[in-house]
Parts: structure tokens; C-alpha cells; sequence
């Protein structure tokens, strides 16, 4: 089968779900592969953001391919995509971020406009510079070294303990599965103490280690 359905199981997580759906609220249609960065950062949102949510994985590559059903809901056929329950469709991994916080999860939304402009600064950076320099360092055009400039900048932007300040946001979410993938793969954290220990604190959270997996796809 090129498409497996799964609702979310962690005790805590689907006692809030259930709870949810008898106040009239159903689940959103989480459209994944669970190796897949970009679709990811979604994920952890929903976890995040104790958003009740079906699971639906699809094979992206080999034999089986994406169903029919996928491309009419995304023509680009990329994940992540999630629906609504009154069928609203969102696509591309940074705006259902946003649609998450503002429509699904306000809790993990930047409160103000200090954590509005500290999450556009971090996120810039992530998908300006983390994203493409990463890109390039896994793919051999570069040296992981040219990974520490860009991590700086990181740093730099990093309000701390999370991203934007002391709780967990949908900024914390655009960055985590790049850097869980390059700290795995080249330990790039180690000369750089502020963004450890964010990401040691983001790692340990129970929505974000729902999240993470031994085996796992770069970004292309």
C-alpha cells in the first residue's frame, strides 16, 4: 500500500484528543512521511500544539509512488499537507506553521511583537542560510566547517532558552529537524554552547521526541 492511516496514540496526547472531540472538535488530516524534514516541522507543531490529528503516511519515492488521491490534494505532490476538518487545505512546510498557530494552536504562536519579530529573525536565518548551507555541506560542495558561520548567526538571533524567549513556539519548530539532522550526522553543537543548550531543552520535550527518528531523509 502506498498510504497507512494512524491516529495519534501517546496516552496524554489522545486522552486530549478525545477530550477535544467530544467538545465538537475533530481531528486534522496530517498528510506525512515521517522521514521527511519539511513534514517534520509540522508534526511537531500538532504534537506541540496538542492539536488532535489522523496520520495519514505516504510512500514519495519507489514502486507504489504517491496515490491519486495525494496529487489532487497537493498538485505539487510534496508533504507535509494537512486539512481541516471543514476540508481547508494547507501546503508547504512554513505555512502550515502558520496556519497551526493561528487557527489550530494559539499557544504555540509569538505572543507579542518582540516574539513576532524574534521568530521572523530566527526563521530567515534557518531557511536563508541553515537550509541551503546545510544542503550543500551534506551534498559534499562544502565543508562542514562552513556550517559554524551560519550557526553563529543562529546564535545570534537566539533568545534562549527557546527561540523567541521561555516557551516553545512554531519558531522552535522550523529549525529542530535541520539541526537534529547536522548535529547526527557532522556534531556542529559542539563549539556552540547557546545553541546546545536549546537544542538539548527542545529534544527532551515529549511532542518533539514523538517526532524523532533513528533513520531518517536529508533535505534536497
Amino acid at each position: 500500500s502506498s498510504s497507512s492511516t494512524t491516529t495519534r496514540t501517546r496516552t496524554t496526547a489522545k486522552a486530549k484528543a478525545d477530550a477535544k472531540e467530544k467538545a465538537g472538535k475533530r481531528a486534522v488530516r496530517f498528510v506525512t512521511n515521517r522521514m521527511c524534514p519539511f513534514a517534520q516541522k509540522t508534526w511537531i507543531a500538532l504534537e506541540m500544539g496538542d492539536v488532535p490529528y489522523d496520520l495519514v503516511e505516504i510512500s514519495l519515492y519507489g514502486a507504489g509512488g504517491k496515490p491519486d488521491w495525494f496529487w489532487k490534494l497537493n498538485p505539487k505532490g510534496e508533504v507535509p499537507v494537512i486539512e481541516s476538518p471543514s476540508g481547508e487545505v494547507v501546503a508547504d512546510s512554513e505555512a502550515t506553521l502558520d496556519y497551526i498557530a493561528e487557527k489550530l494552536a494559539p499557544a504555540i504562536a509569538p505572543a507579542d511583537a518582540r516574539e513576532r519579530k524574534a521568530a521572523e529573525a530566527w526563521r530567515a536565518v534557518v531557511n536563508g542560510r541553515l537550509r541551503p548551507v546545510g544542503k550543500r555541506v551534506v551534498c559534499g560542495g562544502e565543508r562542514a566547517e562552513g556550517l559554524h558561520a551560519v550557526l553563529d548567526e543562529m546564535e545570534g538571533v537566539l533568545v534562549g532558552p527557546f527561540a523567541v524567549g521561555e516557551r516553545f513556539t512554531i519558531a522552535d519548530a522550523c529549525a529542530i529537524p535541520f539541526v537534529q539532522r547536522l548535529e547526527k550526522e557532522f556534531a556542529v553543537l559542539k563549539e556552540h554552547e547557546k545553541l546546545r543548550k536549546w537544542y538539548d531543552a527542545v529534544q527532551e520535550l515529549d511532542g518533539v521526541r514523538e517526532t524523532l527518528r533513528s533513520s531518517w531523509w536529508w533535505w534536497w
